[in-house]
């Protein structure tokens, strides 16, 4: 059960209209691997834009493997550089990127046998 002040709205951030509001943390766990490579960028502006001044952008996406391109709909894999241009390029003031190994993390015991990479941007 989540607290009465956590609300989770399920948008398309790329094609959908999305609230006016600002949000304290965007989270997105393994999507930007299915976007278009032209989406990618545009997913990392506007979800800057939807944060409140000092809210966090959290990404999570598999890091390439023979696993991830066992899956069809992945369309590019991305690496911590690739990550911290991305949110370069979005005006992000503070960044940072981890592989599974490096960050502790709740979901740790679900994602521990997984190869992600993560990255975290401050507004």
């Amino acid at each position: 059960m989540l607290p009465k002040n956590v609300k989770f709205i399920n948008k398309n951030i790329i094609t959908d209209k999305l609230p006016s509001k600002k949000f304290d943390f965007i989270v997105s766990l393994h999507l930007i691997e299915h976007l278009s490579v032209s989406d990618v960028p545009v997913f990392f502006e506007r979800a800057r834009k939807m944060l409140k001044k000092n809210g966090i952008l959290f990404v999570l996406t598999p890091r390439p493997s023979y696993e991830f391109y066992n899956d069809p709909t992945h369309i590019r894999p991305y690496n911590k550089e690739s990550l911290k241009r991305f949110f370069n390029m979005a005006n992000f003031t503070k960044f940072n990127t981890f592989d599974n190994d490096e960050f502790n993390f709740p979901f740790n015991k679900i994602m521990n046998s997984m190869k992600v990479c993560f990255g975290f941007g401050i507004k």
